[in-house]
């Protein structure tokens, strides 16, 4: 009798667990001619590789400046939509509830996960921390909020709330000490003249 009641209430914690878990139809892609697509550009404006050449995530916060979450969602880009479109498909996670969010994307090569491929940039800290990384192409989209259902209600789709964004070209470290070696002897030629 104390094992069926051991099982039962384990039982009921797992699916307590599960209910507190939230779903989300991670994508930018939502329908062939729907507005709402937010296809993600290279720097140059130039479409987006399919592929695993560069994955999406998000991140995600309490408030607009507290987006420093990653919630784990790590997909390539899709050949199935085109170029410059992710599908992720339906997700379920860890949050739930009215949260902050903002699309990040990355060259793959820099790192399978955000984190790992700029030593965990924010909104406030990308720059620097992408620089000292060496990567070389990254994105942070524009901040949306929306409310992420507890299963078992329907998966909430993004579409009209990521908007289209190209990714930002950073120089390798080294490039940058290139061009200030070359910035230095151009002045000293010039004071030599």
């Amino acid at each position: 009798m104390k094992t069926l009641f051991l099982t039962l209430g384990l039982a009921s914690l797992t699916a307590g667990g599960a209910f507190a878990q939230g779903d989300l139809v991670f994508e930018n892609f939502f329908g062939s001619g729907n507005p709402a697509n937010a296809i993600i550009h290279l720097a140059d404006g130039t479409s987006l590789p399919t592929g695993a050449t560069y994955k999406a995530d998000l991140l995600y916060g309490t408030s607009a400046g507290t987006i420093n979450q990653d919630a784990g969602l790590a997909t390539s880009f899709s050949s199935g939509a085109g170029a410059g479109f992710f599908l992720g498909g339906a997700q379920q996670t860890a949050i739930s509830g009215n949260l902050f969010m903002e699309v990040v994307v990355w060259q793959a090569s820099a790192g399978a996960t955000w984190a790992a491929a700029t030593g965990g940039a924010t909104a406030t800290s990308q720059s620097a921390t992408y620089i000292a990384n060496g990567g070389t192409q990254w994105a942070i989209g524009p901040v949306f909020s929306e409310n992420i259902p507890a299963s078992p209600a329907p998966s909430v789709t993004f579409a009209g709330f990521i908007t289209p964004f190209n990714l930002v070209a950073v120089p390798e470290p080294t490039t940058l000490a290139l061009g200030g070696l070359g910035a230095a002897a151009l002045l000293l030629f010039r004071r030599r003249k």
